[in-house]
């Protein structure tokens, strides 16, 4: 399946599928993301309210990249489903990544936020920076991700494009936009039925990944479909590879189906596939924490799987310039001493 691209052109740089809570830092050396649809980007002279303010001289652009000077925090779409009462995962976790170009490579990357909130349609969700993790640094340029962590949120729909921090109790807060993010928190634990085991990765676009549903119960699941939502019309379905009491040796040619019957003591072997109209640069960075759907007895019940992450990666400084200068400008700020 391709994604139509709306945007720039399709790109055959290579792409990457993480999975779990892999640091994004591997492969986000050069890496940028776009979420630039009637909004001024970084290319542009006016910045909005959210953004600090720069000066209305000209600004030098840094060699080989051909942007200014400082932060920009790439643009995700994601969605992260997560239960309330949920007594093994109680904190919902994703990760977020900048890039510091040219003066702002000499600023200290800070080891820790004195606070941090999503500015989500709800009002200001509270969250910790768990994990920064910056690249080497490059003559013009370094990757810094982070690990965002929510506490044990209320349960509801959260929708938001922006954080905002301070890195000391005395500084200004700051929000800076970081894309289009929804989290579903629904009612009550986790089931127990199912247990998600060993995930696989492939070099990919968003297009889908594989997972392992191994039955714990004695009662015979029907697995019916795969939830998320990331706007835009975005589904999920599942490709049914095998069902096998213990892992098989070799895989079997997956095939389309609507349903997976799962008995117990079975391990079901799933391709999880995802179609999204999305514009090629949107899907260029996604996260996704996908609800499946299954029927067990006499009820229905949904189980949050692992987080899946998809990343692009761009060759050579060039070709992060220009992915850098379609980013919003409010995603934006100069170096510290600007």
């Amino acid at each position: 399946m391709m994604i139509p691209s709306l945007g720039r052109p399709h790109s055959t740089r290579p792409r990457y599928l993480l999975i779990g809570s892999l640091a994004l830092v591997a492969v986000l050396a050069a890496c940028a993301a776009t979420d630039s649809d009637s909004q001024p980007t970084a290319g542009d002279a006016e910045l909005t309210d959210s953004a600090p303010a720069r000066s209305t001289a000209p600004q030098r652009t840094v060699p080989g990249i051909g942007v200014p000077s400082g932060t920009y925090w790439y643009q995700w779409r994601g969605y992260l489903a997560a239960h309330e009462e949920d007594a093994l995962y109680p904190s919902l976790t994703f990760q977020l990544a900048r890039a510091d170009v040219g003066e702002a490579v000499t600023e200290a990357v800070p080891t820790s936020y004195a606070a941090f909130s999503l500015v989500t349609d709800r009002g200001l969700l509270e969250a910790q920076v768990d994990y920064i993790t910056p690249s080497p640094s490059g003559a013009n340029h370094r990757v810094v991700s982070m690990v965002v962590t929510l506490d044990r949120p209320s349960q509801g729909l959260y929708e938001f494009t922006e954080v905002e921090y301070q890195v000391s109790d005395d500084d200004v807060p700051v929000r800076v936009a970081v894309g289009h993010w929804i989290i579903e928190v629904v009612e009550g634990a986790s089931p127990t039925t199912l247990e998600e085991g060993h995930r696989l990765a492939g070099s990919t676009d968003f297009i889908g990944a594989s997972t392992a549903l191994e039955n714990t119960s004695r009662e015979t699941v029907t697995v019916e479909g795969l939830g998320l939502d990331l706007g835009q019309d975005t589904t999920g379905y599942i490709v049914k590879t095998a069902a096998f009491s213990e892992d098989p040796t070799s895989m079997p040619v997956p095939s389309p189906t609507a349903s997976v019957v799962v008995r117990p003591g079975q391990t079901a072997f799933l391709e999880l596939r995802y179609q999204s109209p999305l514009a090629q640069a949107d899907a260029s960075f996604v996260q996704v924490q996908p609800f499946i759907e299954y029927a067990a007895a006499n009820r229905v019940e949904r189980m949050a799987l692992g987080r899946q992450i998809f990343a692009t990666s761009f060759d050579g400084d060039a070709d992060l310039g220009d992915y850098l200068r379609t980013l919003p400008a409010n995603a934006v700020s100069p170096p510290m001493d600007e």
